[in-house]
């Protein structure tokens, strides 16, 4: 395993007397009028779900942006273009007046039709800095650490969670607390992002990225605020249907490449498949069984939700519709 460090940060780090401090990225959305709760660093949505995209081709100069759907920003949001960050200044309908080549990137040409992403977090620290023309209250009074394991017989690997003690100081004119609990922005299972800085280096370039998880819990009292961090994981944020049946069974969910049987004995094929995973939910007196089919990924029939049930005297599903291909679609 090999670390990519920034050369300024290799340099800094070589030197004999190394001052270290860390900043914290804490990301947040605007609630859930913004985007239906997307924020942090995601992909910029417009109000319906679909992808909020720029609406123009813009030069390097150009400070009125025009996009799909304007009404899920905010004044005072920062964006990313590509590699540019922008802040919004104004908004009119759907034409945002930004601030270019904010953050200390650089002003660049954007074709029509690029995706926007947030870029959007309350800045801490262990001690007060400035990166990127960012802020950092240096507000942390723990001194965190990382523990990471390691397995190379079974090739995985592991973070454990973080816990950050903060004090809980003015912001914006209330307790960073407020903000945290009773603010429009919404911090909890949102990104945290967290950079070693050496020698207080302004630009974040320099820094070196040693976490990245999202804020699972916040506690406080009224002079400090306890914030606890874990790893992210793959299945973070995706959700599965939770329907039951009338015994209180829960459906369950499968997953895979599904090719239906055919359903008449004219067929020369019939019931020859056995790539089907037909998922039982349970059975009423001797006879009826009900099920779940999935949808079907082969590639070539398309979306196929037909049920089947396995006979194990022939060792084959056997279709229990002629022609209904009709599936539910679990976001329904």
């Amino acid at each position: 395993m090999s670390l990519t460090l920034p050369s300024a940060y290799t340099s800094a780090s070589k030197q004999g007397n190394i001052q270290e401090n860390w900043i914290v990225q804490l990301g947040f959305f605007n609630g859930d009028a913004q985007g239906k709760g997307d924020g942090g660093w995601d992909a910029v949505l417009q109000s319906d779900g679909t992808a909020n995209l720029l609406n123009e081709a813009l030069d390097d100069s150009e400070p009125d942006i025009d996009v799909d759907d304007g009404t899920v920003f905010q004044v005072g949001d920062f964006i990313k273009v590509e590699s540019e960050i922008m802040k919004i200044l104004s908004i009119s309908t759907h034409t945002l007046t930004v601030e270019r080549d904010a953050m200390n990137t650089t002003a660049a040409t954007h074709t029509n039709n690029t995706a926007i992403y947030w870029n959007n977090f309350t800045s801490i620290s262990l001690a007060d800095t400035t990166v990127d023309s960012t802020f950092y209250h240096g507000v942390i009074t723990n001194t965190p650490s990382i523990r990471s394991s390691i397995n190379l017989s079974n090739s995985t690997a592991k973070t454990g969670n973080i816990s950050l003690s903060v004090v809980n100081f003015q912001y914006k004119g209330d307790d960073f607390s407020a903000e945290l609990f009773l603010g429009t922005r919404k911090y909890l299972n949102r990104s945290v992002k967290i950079y070693s800085q050496l020698n207080g280096d302004s630009e974040l370039a320099n820094c070196l990225q040693v976490y990245q998880g999202r804020l699972i819990d916040v506690s406080h009292d009224d002079a400090s605020v306890k914030l606890t961090l874990t790893e992210q994981r793959p299945w973070d944020f995706i959700t599965i249907p939770q329907d039951k049946t009338s015994k209180n069974n829960y459906f369950p969910v499968a997953y895979g490449a599904f090719v239906p049987n055919a359903s008449t004995r004219a067929s020369q094929a019939f019931c020859s498949s056995t790539a089907l995973y037909p998922v039982p939910v349970e059975q009423r007196g001797t006879s009826v069984i009900k099920g779940l089919q999935p949808q079907a990924l082969d590639g070539s029939s398309g979306e196929e939700a037909r049920l089947h049930i396995y006979e194990k005297e022939i060792d084959a599903f056997i279709p229990l519709t002629k022609l209904d291909n009709t599936y539910r679609d679990t976001a329904t």
